[in-house]
């Protein structure tokens, strides 16, 4: 099992560009709505810390997340057991490393 780590860990480094900075992505294109930290903001955009990575450990949870990503969201959700009413863009434009 070593060896597998050593050598997914020698193929990432020596795969070209670096793999982008998720924070950074993060920071230029969901803060603004999502908040900081992935706080939302309750009534209008859903907090994504403490939600994304539950629904993500779900296969399920990861298609809808790509789902939404990919092609955006838009109508009535509910999320922490309010209802949202709103439009999220697709970010079919960024970088999937």
């Amino acid at each position: 099992m070593r060896r597998v780590w050593a050598a997914a860990a020698l193929l990432a480094a020596s795969a070209g560009p670096a793999l982008a900075d998720g924070a950074a992505l993060f920071d230029a294109h969901c803060a603004v709505c999502h908040q900081a930290g992935g706080a939302g903001a309750p009534g209008q955009f859903p907090r994504l810390a403490g939600r994304a990575g539950v629904m993500a450990a779900k296969p399920q949870g990861r298609a809808f997340l790509m789902e939404v990503l990919l092609n955006g969201i838009s109508g009535r959700i509910q999320a922490d057991g309010e209802q949202i009413l709103g439009i999220m863009p697709a970010f079919d434009g960024l970088p999937d490393a």
